[in-house]
């Protein structure tokens, strides 16, 4: 049984990983806020990573650190800019010290696959990064930095930073793609294709992304790995699928360009942690019968 100190751990990765692990390691969660349903299993610290926070009242002694938590206004530049390098960026940095005086053989970091230079495809770990332009450009900057911290402190804990492609899953927040998506369909609005298919990509559903957590901080060495599903699919063929499951037609509406590619090489993550097993028809089929998003 590990001690492990998590961030982000009642959002969508977070809360699935400790619905799994709660009972297989001894997990202290940093929360904003309690939750309503407190786990017995769990031991909370109430921090705000937006403000200036200290690390008095945490364990003395863990074994792993897990960063997942972000701030939610990823496109409020520069509003939001403040509370985006607290929470991304300024946070990694206080906790990768902390996790140096408490003794931790591993810190898991989760960064973005925005980051990369959409050059080639798919896109490799080994592919240059390149900080786009646009709503998003300070949010990816912020990530990017975090990386960079964390590398510094590879010969002192194992560092793994993932690198997720569209994480989904039940109680996704509504901006996010597939939410979205859902949201779209469901309520007869057209889904914008850049040309006939729209953008390519491989979503991961939360399970598959939270089992690759469980296995990061059995790691040997410090690693980068991509966190991306296991099939190559569009926004159309998911805005189809959704109708499918929903009973709905779902609306099209076509735009000039070349469709974007966002898809993932998971051949780090296979070998390391294992392929990941829900396809998106299936973790769309979990999703919604989990609730009713959008």
């Amino acid at each position: 049984m590990a001690r492990i100190l998590m961030t982000g751990g009642t959002g969508l990765l977070g809360s699935k990983f400790v619905a799994e692990y709660a009972q297989h390691h001894d997990l202290h969660l940093i929360v904003r806020v309690l939750p309503k349903a407190l786990l017995r299993s769990v031991t909370y610290h109430v921090i705000d990573l937006a403000s200036q926070w200290g690390g008095a009242a945490l364990p003395a002694k863990v074994d792993a650190v897990m960063h997942l938590a972000q701030a939610r206004e990823m496109r409020g530049f520069p509003e939001s800019a403040p509370t985006l390098m607290s929470v991304n960026t300024a946070s990694t940095l206080h906790l990768l010290d902390y996790a140096r005086r408490a003794g931790a053989r591993c810190f898991v970091l989760t960064s973005s696959g925005g980051l990369y230079q959409q050059q080639s495809f798919p896109l490799r770990e080994s592919n240059p990064i390149g900080i786009c332009e646009g709503p998003l450009a300070f949010y990816f900057q912020t990530k990017r930095s975090a990386e960079e911290l964390a590398a510094s402190y590879r010969d002192m804990m194992n560092i793994i930073v993932f690198r997720p492609f569209f994480i989904y899953g039940p109680d996704q927040w509504p901006s996010m793609l597939v939410s979205r998506l859902i949201s779209s369909v469901r309520q007869h609005l057209p889904v914008t294709l850049k040309g006939e298919g729209g953008a390519v990509l491989n979503p991961v559903y939360v399970a598959d992304a939270a089992r690759a957590l469980g296995y990061a901080i059995e790691l040997d060495e410090s690693e980068l790995i991509n966190l991306a599903g296991p099939e190559a699919t569009s926004i159309r063929e998911m805005a189809l699928e959704i109708g499918v499951q929903l009973g709905v037609e779902p609306l099209f509406e076509r735009q000039d360009g070349v469709p974007e590619s966002y898809l993932a090489d998971i051949s780090r993550l296979v070998a390391l942690i294992g392929r990941p097993v829900v396809n998106f028809a299936r973790g769309l089929e979990l999703m919604l019968s989990a609730g009713k998003p959008g």
